[in-house]
């Protein structure tokens, strides 16, 4: 083999090997991240009630969204259904508040709305000039009422104070 072909086959041997290296990390790296996925919902399964478990074992992940127990399935179909039907708005049968008010927001203050100015519950989204964050979310935007829902803010602040927290907000 001349000198010059000898190098062109180095040169492409070495591209070979390069990739080869590349692909069997790439593919390494996908079984790390499987596997720690899988870890994350063997651990999530273990920490749930029995009923719970037996909810989600026995459930088909082709039911439909009203009839899945809470879970990754359910949630996924939620989002899914929400890109695919931009106008469609989930609501959870178990938790609407247009219909038992008083199971939501609890007796005394559903007993109490109209003196805590309550007139009607409406998504943000149906509100002229919502805009759930200017500039950016802050821990500081939060300001709790009375209506018993300091876990939701509680987990909003918290993705606020993450750099990232409004991009996963959704």
């Amino acid at each position: 083999m001349s000198p010059d072909k000898l190098t062109v086959f180095n040169a492409l041997k070495e591209q070979f090997v390069v990739e080869q290296r590349r692909k069997a990390e790439e593919e390494q790296a996908e079984e790390m991240l499987a596997k720690a996925a899988e870890a994350e919902r063997v651990a999530k399964f273990a920490s749930m009630s029995k009923a719970k478990q037996d909810e989600i074992a026995n459930m088909d992940p082709s039911w439909p969204i009203e009839k899945l127990p809470d879970c990754d399935t359910k949630w996924e179909k939620i989002v899914a259904k929400g890109k695919a039907e931009p106008d469609w708005k989930y609501t959870d049968e178990k938790w609407d508040i247009c219909k038992d008010p008083a199971m939501v927001l609890g007796k005394k203050l559903n007993d109490t709305k109209e003196a805590t100015g309550f007139t009607e519950f409406k998504r943000a989204s149906e509100m002229d000039g919502f805009e759930l964050f200017i500039d950016g979310a802050s821990c500081r935007d939060i300001c709790q009422g009375m209506i018993g829902d300091c876990y939701l803010l509680s987990a909003i602040s918290v993705m606020a104070t993450d750099q990232t927290g409004d991009e996963k907000i959704q």
